[in-house]
């Protein structure tokens, strides 16, 4: 089958090019050059929680037809994803932003939003958050297909090691293995608070604008690193230190949500650094 058509769309951590067929129209995604740090750990991670998230919730996502590695591939462009194209009339992030402003700005809630047409569309949001609440994993990780009916935590959790290592001057060798899972929300913080002090000790030199500067900034991450190990960022929640852990994305926002012409949610894309987080993210006010 050739496709009759495809456009190519660019986003932040992924190139997408639509394929339309006489009987109808296909995505095939790769992770784009440069902006992904681990493409293969990335897409397997995306494709088992997309598939969780379709098989054991309401919330539409996109149906996976394929996907492979980079030697998979014919060309070896790099791991690829085959999925649904959704059909939909716009996304949530164009009905909530000021009419006309620019592409390359960042949104803005219209003043001049109805309120009901606001409000209609926060409880769409709200109903999705709420839907993602209710996944309960004892672990904290991205997860892991086992088999046909079974997802389980198995790798490490995304942290925002992508950026710190693409942009950060973060090594690769700061980070825990691949198999580096986490049984406690304490020992998580802990992980972080490390993180982010062998960030610092990494960064260039332009990180900073002064003395006192980088001062500030090494004297915050040490204090947070002494309020992990005591243990003082999860004692309100010490009833959920272990679990259970809930299901957690920090990039669903209004861009990544497909509403057709009456302001339904038909699809929510890109959860690739969707994992089991702890409970205090899924409660946090949005």
């Amino acid at each position: 089958m050739v496709p009759s058509g495809c456009y190519e769309s660019c986003r932040i951590f992924n190139i997408s090019l639509q394929m339309t067929y006489k009987i109808g129209s296909a995505i095939i995604r790769f992770p784009l050059p440069g902006a992904t740090m681990f493409p293969e750990e990335k897409l397997q991670c995306e494709v088992a929680i997309m598939r969780y998230i379709s098989d054991q919730t309401s919330i539409p996502v996109p149906f996976i037809y394929h996907w492979g590695s980079k030697e998979s591939c014919p060309l070896e462009f790099g791991p690829f994803i085959i999925m649904e194209y959704i059909e939909h009339d716009s996304s949530m992030y164009d009905l909530l932003n000021t009419l006309g402003c620019p592409d390359d700005a960042r949104g803005r809630l219209n003043p001049d939003i109805d309120e009901d047409n606001l409000g209609a569309l926060y409880r769409e949001l709200a109903s999705v958050l709420l839907e993602l609440s209710k996944p309960s994993f004892s672990q904290i990780g991205f997860l892991g297909q086992i088999d046909d009916f079974t997802w389980e935590v198995t790798s490490r959790p995304p942290s925002g090691v992508n950026e710190l290592i693409r942009v950060g001057s973060l090594p690769q060798s700061s980070l825990p293995s691949y198999e580096t899972i986490f049984d406690s929300m304490s020992s998580y913080f802990e992980f972080l608070a490390e993180l982010h002090i062998a960030h610092r000790k990494n960064q260039r030199n332009d990180a900073i604008e002064s003395a006192d500067d980088c001062r500030r900034k090494f004297v915050a991450r040490h204090l947070f690193r002494k309020l992990a190990h005591e243990r003082k960022l999860t004692e309100r929640w010490e009833p959920f230190d272990k679990g259970s852990f809930k299901i957690w994305c920090d990039d669903f926002r209004p861009a990544n949500v497909l509403v057709n012409d009456a302001k339904k949610i038909v699809g929510i894309m890109d959860l690739e650094f969707t994992y089991a987080a702890p409970i205090e993210f899924t409660y946090a006010s949005p």
